[in-house]
């Protein structure tokens, strides 16, 4: 093969016909190459070989591009900068106990949801307990009802999982840290800088999605909005988490300038954590079933429909996954909008909703798209058919 010959592009495409092609057009022109000649099948033999020999090839020209390779070898290339994925984290759960009067559940006690065991962390109130799940992961984020003792506890009458304070996170994905990896290597986030941000809060075990306000208050100031892993509004435990990580304090109003230093921001930065505000949204409209459905039979699935468009929604709202945006836009000009064609859609694509009456739909009272402040997010209360 000639020195122009695309071997890169030869491995990749490894297919017959390709490599026949550029072995007969890098042969002579007064040599017979029509099929069936000489030429062609003795570099027809050759062309299966190297088709063989090049799909042994490709594994390795891949597994030696960052871009390319499988999750083994990508997590090789990013121990040369020492980098490794995010580990998966604890879900932190509150609960309700009820117990005999003056019976307290020690710190370290165990209660197991079916298969799940959750470990007492903290006590809030003669009732109110919290708990972390033994198994990292999302597993304990969605358990929520009776707890039962591991062992039996003298006093102790029953306890229920009451509310999720910290979701756990399963470990990182490996497109998610293929393209932090990339950052890394660009040296983009250092310093304290936008992207240095939305990369430590990202690596807060806990933290969904976050948006960066650069100078709220003033020069050094910092504002870090937050969803949680399930992009839902952040607890107040989360949000305390995340603050205490990134700069240690008691939050008072207005906030004391502690900047020492303490934490993961740098000395000097006035950050101040909380979490996106949550917007009640309740929607109205007017469906048209086919026969044999009502409301009550698609209920469920319209409302697992419109959540699900929110998350999405939700899931575009931030800094973490829209670094483009948040380098060239102004966070105010970064909102949800709430299109009421797009909820449309979705209830036409309903088993057993043959239409909705033009009109109809309506978002808190109003017939209009819906924007939200760059610091909302949607939380669905109620689909309601009238």
């Amino acid at each position: 093969m000639s020195e122009e010959t695309d071997y890169k592009a030869l491995i990749e495409d490894g297919d017959y016909l390709s490599i026949i092609s550029q072995m007969l057009e890098d042969a002579r022109n007064d040599v017979d190459k029509s099929e069936g000649s000489l030429l062609w099948e003795a570099l027809s033999a050759t062309a299966n070989e190297f088709v063989v020999a090049f799909s042994g090839f490709k594994p390795y020209v891949d597994n030696s591009i960052i871009s390319t390779a499988d999750r083994e070898h990508l997590l090789k290339h990013a121990e040369t900068y020492f980098l490794k994925p995010y580990d998966p984290t604890f879900a932190v759960v509150e609960a309700e106990f009820i117990c005999d009067e003056g019976v307290s559940v020690d710190i370290g006690s165990k209660f197991t949801y079916n298969t799940i065991f959750y470990t007492v962390t903290e006590k809030i109130s003669d009732t109110t307990y919290h708990l972390q799940c033994d198994e990292a992961g999302t597993i304990g984020n969605r358990n929520f009802g009776q707890l039962l003792p591991v062992f039996s506890l003298q006093g102790f009458r029953s306890a229920n999982i009451t509310r999720l304070l910290i979701p756990g996170e399963d470990e990182e994905d490996t497109e998610a840290f293929r393209e932090r990896l990339k950052r890394a290597i660009a040296g983009e986030a250092f310093g304290g800088n936008l992207l240095d941000y939305i990369e430590k809060v990202n690596s807060i075990g806990g933290v969904g999605d976050c948006k960066i306000i650069r100078c709220p208050r003033g020069a050094g100031t910092v504002d870090v909005i937050l969803v949680d892993a399930d992009y839902n509004v952040a607890t107040p435990e989360l949000v305390q988490k995340v603050q205490d990580e990134l700069r240690p304090l008691d939050i008072t109003e207005p906030p004391e300038l502690d900047n020492c230093g303490t934490g993961l921001v740098p000395i000097g930065h006035d950050t101040i954590v909380r979490s996106a505000t949550g917007v009640d949204l309740k929607v109205n409209f007017q469906l048209i079933f086919d026969d044999g459905y009502s409301y009550e039979n698609v209920k469920d699935e319209v409302e697992n429909s419109i959540k699900a468009y929110f998350h999405d929604l939700i899931v575009g709202w931030g800094d973490i996954n829209n670094y483009d945006d948040a380098i060239q836009k102004r966070y105010s000009d970064r909102f949800i909008t709430i299109q009421i064609n797009r909820i449309g859609s979705l209830l036409f694509d309903i088993k057993g909703i043959h239409d909705y009456v033009q009109g109809s739909i309506s978002i808190n009272g109003s017939n209009e798209d819906l924007n939200l402040n760059f610091d909302e997010i949607p939380v669905l209360k109620e689909a309601v058919n009238e």
